[in-house]
C-alpha cells in the first residue's frame, strides 16, 4: 500500500495500550485512539514522533456532559503533548445530540486557537 502512495488509517476503540506497540508495527501511517481510556499522558510517551495520531475526542461524558472550560483545557493539552511536525496530530470529535452547543463553541473555538501549537 505505501509503495502505491496509501497512507494506512488504523481505526481502534478502548484500551489499547498494551498492544499499541504491536499496532504501531503493523504499519499504519496513521492510528485512531480514543484520549480518556487511554490517557493523553500514554499516548503521549507511546506515540507521539513515531506515528500520526488521530485523536477521538471523549463524546460520552465531556461533549455532553463536560464544561467548557474543561474542553479547552483538554483540548490544549492534548495540542500541546501530542503536537508535532515528526508523526502529526489529527483531531477528530464527534457531537451527537446529547452534546451541549457551549461545549461545541469551545470544542471548535480551542481547536482553532491551539491548531499550531506543538512541542
Amino acid at each position: 500500500m505505501r509503495d502505491r502512495g496509501v497512507r494506512p488509517y488504523f481505526h481502534t476503540d478502548g484500551h489499547v495500550m498494551e498492544v499499541v506497540e504491536d499496532l504501531i508495527e503493523a504499519g499504519p501511517s496513521i492510528l485512531n485512539i480514543q484520549d480518556v481510556v487511554n490517557v493523553i499522558d500514554n499516548i503521549e510517551t507511546e506515540c507521539k514522533g513515531r506515528i500520526c495520531i488521530s485523536l477521538d475526542i471523549d463524546r460520552q461524558r465531556l461533549m455532553p456532559f463536560g464544561r467548557p472550560d474543561e474542553i479547552r483545557d483538554h483540548i490544549k493539552k492534548a495540542i500541546l503533548k501530542l503536537g508535532s511536525k515528526k508523526g502529526g496530530l489529527m483531531l477528530g470529535a464527534g457531537i451527537y445530540p446529547d452534546a451541549r452547543l457551549e461545549n461545541v463553541e469551545a470544542l471548535c473555538q480551542a481547536m482553532e486557537e491551539y491548531m499550531n501549537y506543538y512541542i
